[in-house]
């Protein structure tokens, strides 16, 4: 009988130690798990998912590598600045329907002048980094030196200044040859990295805490970023 309770008793301190590690884990790492093919930044793609602004797959995938199109960002940005979607203008463009399913995300963030006016938007589409500076920059109203250079980002570049105004709030560094790629299409893992900095600090370069060897990695890519 001594040997049964003192077995309860053992048993009963375990579970009470499971759920205390359980309950002390961040939301964001209990999030990791929920998409199968997420290596790196996780963290930050699981705040935006915490944070209700970007979704993944049926297939409970989240394609990091699969290129960001225009239309997503769209989706994303209305859902960060909780743009109103009920009375939007239509933005007139020829390939953006009112049937489209993210008709209203488009016409909210044009109006929002974060995606400027034109013939075509062509949703689907890749977006760039460039675009995607222009995005974060005006959509989070962010200010800064907008004097900081990259090698490739040219005096006639209409997005120049969204581009410094990144670079000195620490959201980029851009690569180590001392260029942006401002016309390089964007994957999904690397907006989510970009919007998570612009919304949290934590997560821009040099913020690092204790690493691991996969956050370790992600340091690294972020100074390419």
């Amino acid at each position: 009988m001594n040997l049964y309770i003192k077995g309860m008793f053992v048993l009963k301190k375990i579970v009470v130690l499971f759920l205390l590690i359980l309950f002390a884990l961040p939301l964001q790492s209990l999030a990791a798990n929920k998409f199968s093919d997420v290596k790196t930044y996780s963290n930050e793609i699981n705040f935006l998912v915490n944070e209700e602004i970007i979704n993944g797959y049926p297939d409970g995938t989240f394609r990091p590598t699969d290129f960001v199109t225009k239309k997503q960002i769209a989706v994303m940005m209305s859902r960060t600045l909780k743009l109103d979607l009920n009375n939007v203008t239509n933005p007139g463009y020829k390939d953006v329907s009112t049937s489209n399913t993210a008709y209203r995300e488009i016409a909210a963030v044009v109006e929002a002048g974060i995606f400027p006016k034109g013939t075509y938007f062509k949703p689907g589409s890749p977006a760039t980094r460039e675009m995607m500076a222009r995005a974060i920059v005006i959509g989070l109203s962010l200010q800064g030196d907008t004097t900081i250079s990259f090698k490739d980002v040219y005096t006639n570049n209409p997005n120049k200044t969204y581009i410094s105004i990144l670079a000195d709030n620490n959201i980029t560094t851009g690569y180590e040859d001392g260029t942006f790629k401002p016309a390089s299409s964007l994957t999904r893992a690397h907006f989510s990295a970009f919007l998570a900095r612009a919304l949290n600090d934590s997560f821009k370069p040099g913020n690092d805490k204790t690493l691991s060897t996969q956050e370790i990695v992600e340091m690294h890519d972020s100074r390419i970023l």
